[in-house]
This record gives structure tokens, sequence and C-alpha cells, in this order.
């Protein structure tokens, strides 16, 4: 299966899980459209600008990656812990725990996430 940016959903949230600011959201996968049978309930190229955040959340029942493509930030682990991340940094979320990300910089931070049961 491949999937172009024609087919992805533009969308906006405003302070998600209880962040700053807002963050653009361009999904590729979400619980509706993806395939029957994959595990994937997201797939999205999301950009937060400057001061934005999305808020400490938990995953009780799935997991989720972070790719960070542009820009720099803070990545809170489950612990509280903050982490600086840059371009080509990872960041896994596994079940049952939770996590963060904050741009504390002066550029767009944009970052693929995927969410999988």
């Amino acid at each position: 299966m491949i999937l172009n940016p024609s087919q992805a959903t533009k969308s906006s949230a405003e302070k998600p899980y209880g962040g700053d600011g807002y963050m653009d959201v361009l999904s590729y996968i979400t619980d509706k459209t993806r395939p029957a049978g994959s595990k994937f309930s997201l797939g999205a190229e999301i950009s937060l600008p400057p001061g934005a955040g999305v808020g400490y959340h938990t995953h009780p029942s799935d997991e989720e990656i972070y790719f960070i493509v542009k820009g720099t930030g803070c990545y809170v682990e489950n612990d509280k812990s903050e982490h600086p991340v840059s371009p080509g940094f990872f960041t896994l979320c596994p079940r049952g725990e939770g996590h963060a990300i904050k741009n504390n910089s002066n550029d767009t931070l944009t970052f693929l996430a995927f969410i999988a049961e």
C-alpha cells in the first residue's frame, strides 16, 4: 500500500492533550482509514509552531513512535524526564506509558507520528 499527500487529510488541533498552542496534522492513516488487519491507527506528519506542544498523555492500549524531521524540541518521557530532540531522533512510547513533546525553538518542529496496537 502506498499513500501520497493528495490522499492525506489536513487538520489542526488546539491545545493537543492540554499542551500549548496548536498542531497541524497531515494524516495518512487514521482509525477510520486504516487498512483491514493493520495494527496502525495513526500515520501522520505533525507540525508544531514555536512554543506549541503536545501535552503529556498516556497510551494504555497502544504505543507511539515519533521521528523528528525538522526543527528542535523537548521530548518528555514516562518518568517526566526531558530530553532535547532534533532531526533524526526517534522516540518510542511503549504501551502503558506516557509522553509529551514541546517546540522550544524559534522554528517549526515537524515529526512523523505512528500509533500501533
